[in-house]
């Protein structure tokens, strides 16, 4: 079961009211040429708190539900990558008068960096950088385990849904120098009630992922035990 590498990863969050599940494989129309790994896309989706969230991904790609989404590779190899894709309890939102109305992404991952219960110990955590554009806001930040991960933590704000979505995508430290290759085609097959991720959110990424270390001044330590 992939909810156990859940254990020790960043913004790990507490049970989520009012969640659905559901998987399904994408229909084929039985010719022998549709049988490409295009035709092999299976999706999978959960709703919670009335925000659906979905993917479409090929055999490559194992899905697993934890209050969200929990997605990895479907091979068991030290680089394999894990993302957790999930809506925030609302316990975890900034009231109004503290959030960012422009960006309530960016608001939500200022409030989580200073939860050390939230973002783990010793950890740590680079200051959390913002991009609002067409009707749509996000928000991320770098962090570096102790336990040799590291993450992206990315919130997304799309139009039309309530919430903001989170993706957290780790790698070991060794490996991390490929996430942001890899997060291509997990980003490509992610739906928000329906309607794609903007495709430019790749873009307000830096290039390459710089994972902060404890020297680093515009990194954010949580070392509380």
């Amino acid at each position: 079961m992939l909810k156990r590498w859940l254990i020790g990863a960043a913004f790990l969050v507490g049970a989520c009211q009012f969640h659905t599940t559901d998987n399904y494989q994408t229909p084929s129309d039985g010719a022998a040429d549709q049988q490409t790994a295009a035709s092999d896309l299976h999706i999978s989706g959960a709703t919670i708190s009335g925000t659906r969230i979905a993917v479409s991904l090929s055999s490559h790609w194992q899905v697993d539900e934890y209050n969200g989404l929990v997605i990895a590779e479907n091979i068991t190899t030290p680089d394999r990558m894990v993302m957790y894709l999930f809506v925030p309890p609302s316990d975890l939102l900034p009231a109004d008068d503290e959030a960012d109305k422009d960006n309530r992404a960016f608001s939500l991952l200022q409030r989580a960096i200073l939860l050390p219960d939230r973002i783990g110990n010793g950890v740590t955590v680079s200051a959390p950088q913002h991009v609002s554009y067409e009707g749509c806001s996000m928000a991320y930040y770098l962090l570096a385990g102790s336990d040799g991960m590291n993450s992206l933590v990315l919130a997304v704000q799309v139009p039309g849904a309530d919430l903001p979505v989170v993706l957290n995508a780790s790698l070991p430290k060794q490996y991390a120098s490929v996430m942001r290759e890899r997060l291509v085609e997990l980003l490509e097959s992610v739906t928000i009630n329906d309607l794609p991720l903007p495709q430019e959110i790749l873009d307000h990424l830096p290039d390459p992922l710089l994972f902060p270390d404890h020297q680093a001044d515009y990194a954010i330590v949580s070392s509380q035990r």
